[in-house]
């Protein structure tokens, strides 16, 4: 978990274990955020974006999907970048962010064609109307690409990937300070208030637009806590877990959504061919049926959500540590040892 709870009392054993408390919460053999980390982790995801990318512009649907993923890591990494170049690391993000937005046009066009196959699968569709839906995304796909490329052009990723490495040095010889602490815990704070919010205002109603905030949110806040696990080493892999499962859920519903839409589209242009119509309506009620099932199971996890995001948002700058002893009976073993000896000693 994200931190210890021992009484404060405890002395003895704060003495001779290390123990570092604030208030009533005690961290174990604090260990701070690593600057070297965060290096490896900006030059790795640099490498992915770029090979990734290259992927992409050759229509690679994979490559699209990673080149995104690896941008939105850097773009979070960046900003522990702030610590020493502020401006620098900001326009960074901005520059990211913009490709980030074009290879998201593609991918969602990719999605749609690969979730139409899987609802395809076992059904018996008319093939006729099957056909104006794979031709309308097939045709969409292929005129967001070419805006991809313009906007990738526009943007020269090499030497944005040069400006990635320019920032990575600097942190590389720069020394750690608290202020790197802060930022990292900032975000982590800032991300958990934002999915709580989403998760209140999503409530228990069907509602497709608050559930993508909620995916969002979840979404940014993983990535946060991604990086805090890697570059402080903060134990929180059950909580990425959740987080994972529910974008996951939320990420079908998502694609769902969008097939949905793309079908009623196609329906609307095949108005007067009504077999055609007919069976589009089926195809679009079938998504929204699968999208309200998918509402229904992370209705049942929400409150398990609200937890991780309640975790999160205590984070503090001190809280970036790496507890080596957990709770229980292994901690009231510890304490009973530490009470014994004092004990042992009088008697020798």
């Amino acid at each position: 978990m994200w931190m210890e709870l021992v009484p404060t009392s405890m002395a003895a054993m704060r003495m001779r274990y290390g123990i570092v408390t604030f208030g009533s919460i005690a961290m174990i053999n604090a260990t701070t955020m690593n600057p070297e980390a965060l290096v490896r982790r900006l030059r790795a995801e640099t490498a992915r974006f770029v090979k990734s990318l290259a992927r992409a512009r050759r229509g690679d649907a994979r490559g699209v999907h990673r080149a995104r993923v690896a941008s939105r890591r850097l773009r979070e990494a960046l900003l522990i970048g702030d610590a020493i170049a502020p401006g620098q690391a900001e326009r960074l993000r901005r520059d990211l962010r913009r490709v980030t937005a074009a290879l998201g046009q593609v991918r969602e066009l990719d999605v749609a064609l690969g979730v139409l196959d899987a609802e395809l699968e076992g059904e018996s569709w008319p093939s006729r109307a099957v056909a104006r839906i794979r031709e309308h995304l097939t045709h969409e796909r292929q005129h967001r690409a070419r805006r991809m490329h313009d906007r990738i052009g526009r943007a020269d990723v090499h030497r944005l990937a040069q400006r990635i490495d320019a920032l990575a040095e600097a942190l590389a010889h720069a020394s750690r300070t608290a202020r790197m602490d802060e930022l990292l815990a900032l975000a982590v704070r800032r991300r958990a208030r934002r999915l709580a919010r989403t998760l209140d205002e999503a409530g228990t109603l069907y509602v497709p637009a608050s559930l993508h905030r909620v995916r969002i949110a979840a979404k940014k806040l993983r990535y946060s806590l991604e990086l805090a696990c890697h570059t402080a080493r903060l134990p929180v892999g059950k909580d990425l877990g959740a987080l994972r499962r529910l974008q996951l859920l939320l990420g079908r519903l998502h694609d769902l959504q969008v097939l949905q839409t793309h079908v009623q589209t196609v329906a609307a242009a095949a108005a007067p061919d009504r077999a055609v119509t007919r069976t589009l309506e089926a195809i679009a009620a079938r998504c929204e049926s699968d999208c309200r099932d998918l509402q229904a199971r992370f209705l049942r996890m929400s409150a398990a959500l609200a937890r991780v995001a309640e975790r999160a948002r205590a984070a503090r700058a001190s809280h970036l540590t790496r507890p080596i002893l957990r709770p229980g009976r292994r901690m009231a073993r510890i304490g009973a040892a530490a009470a014994a000896r004092p004990r042992q000693a009088q008697r020798a």
